[in-house]
C-alpha cells in the first residue's frame, strides 16, 4: 500500500488590477475636462493647470512604480536609473525659447537649433524718405482717428467715433496688408497716417515707424540692448508716445528715447535704470511714458 501523499499542484497568487495608477490616471483625465469647460478661467492659467495635471499624474504614477511590490526592486532600480537619465540628458540638450502660443507655457526647442526669427529683411537696407506722401496725402487719413499714446488719446482705453462694421456676415473684415516685424509686446502709437511701434532685430532693439495703409517702413532707429525673460520672451515692452511731432519710446532694458517723429532723428537719449544705479524688474521695462506738459514721465 503506497503511502506517501500525493503532491500538490503549485498556484500563482493571481494579481488584481494596479488600481492606484488607473485611479490617478482617471482623475488627471477628469481634472483636465473639468478645467477646460471652465469658461471663467483666464486662457493662460487654463493652459498651466493642464499642463500641471499631467505632470501630477506622472509624479504619483512613478512612486507607485518605485514603491509597489508587483515589480521586482531590479526593475524598479533600472526604471529610476532610466528615468534620471532622460531627465539629465533632455536638460542638456533642450532649452527654453518663448512660450507656447503665448500662453506663459516654456516652449522647449533642441540648443543646437537656430532661435526662430520672423523672416525680416535687412534693416540697413531700409531708405528712410520723410517726405514720402504715401501716407500724408491718402484720401482716408481723414477718417483715420489718431491713438497717440497707450490706451487711447485719454489713456483712458476708450475710442470715440469709430465707424466699424457690425454685421460681419455680409461685410466682413478685409485684409490690407501684412508685414512680417521684430520680436516684442509693444502695441502702435498712430498719428496723422503712420504706425509706430517697438521690436527687436537680432541684438538691436528699434523703435520703427510705419505707413498706416501700406505697411511700408518709414524709418527705424536703433540700438544695441537685447531684453530676453525666458516667459515673456524677447523685445520690449512699452508702447511709444507720440506728442507734439516727437516719439518718446522706452525701451526694455530702460533706455528713453526722444526721436523726431517724421524722420527718426535722435533728439536725446537717457538710460532711466543706469543712471538711478537700479536693477531691472524680472519682466523687463515695461511702462509706456506719460507726457504732462513739459514733463515725460517713466518708472
Amino acid at each position: 500500500m503506497d503511502t506517501t501523499t500525493p503532491s500538490l499542484p503549485l498556484t500563482t497568487k493571481r494579481r488584481g488590477l494596479p488600481w492606484f495608477p488607473i485611479l490617478v490616471v482617471a482623475l488627471g483625465v477628469g481634472g483636465i475636462a473639468y478645467i477646460q469647460s471652465l469658461p471663467e478661467f483666464e486662457r493662460n492659467l487654463k493652459g498651466w493647470l493642464t499642463a500641471l495635471i499631467p505632470l501630477l499624474v506622472f509624479i504619483l504614477g512613478f512612486l507607485w512604480f518605485l514603491l509597489t511590490p508587483r515589480f521586482s526592486w531590479r526593475t524598479r532600480l533600472t526604471g529610476l536609473a532610466v528615468t534620471v537619465a532622460l531627465f539629465f540628458g533632455l536638460k542638456q540638450a533642450v532649452r527654453v525659447e518663448g512660450t507656447v502660443d503665448g500662453t506663459g507655457l516654456p516652449r522647449f526647442v533642441w540648443k543646437w537649433s537656430a532661435p526662430s526669427q520672423p523672416a525680416l529683411k535687412e534693416i540697413r537696407s531700409v531708405v528712410a524718405d520723410a517726405a514720402s506722401p504715401s501716407a500724408t496725402a491718402d484720401p482716408r487719413l481723414a477718417q483715420a482717428s489718431d491713438v497717440p499714446q497707450f490706451f487711447g488719446t485719454n489713456r483712458d482705453g476708450v475710442v470715440s467715433g469709430a465707424m466699424l462694421a457690425t454685421d460681419w456676415q455680409t461685410q466682413s473684415p478685409k485684409e490690407l496688408w501684412r508685414q512680417p516685424i521684430g520680436l516684442g509686446w509693444s502695441a502702435f502709437a498712430v498719428s496723422q497716417g503712420r504706425a509706430y511701434t517697438q521690436e527687436q532685430r537680432g541684438d538691436e532693439e528699434l523703435v520703427t515707424c510705419y505707413d498706416l495703409f501700406t505697411g511700408k517702413l518709414i524709418w527705424a532707429h536703433a540700438d544695441k540692448a537685447h531684453f530676453s525673460q525666458w516667459q515673456g520672451g524677447d523685445g520690449p515692452r512699452a508702447t511709444p508716445t507720440i506728442h507734439e511731432g516727437r516719439v518718446y519710446a522706452y525701451g526694455a532694458t530702460g533706455l528713453l528715447n526722444c526721436l523726431d517723429a517724421a524722420t527718426s532723428k535722435p533728439l536725446w537719449q537717457r538710460s532711466v535704470l543706469t543712471e538711478n544705479n537700479s536693477d531691472n524688474i524680472e519682466w523687463g521695462v515695461s511702462a509706456s511714458p506719460l507726457v504732462v506738459d513739459d514733463k515725460v514721465v517713466v518708472t
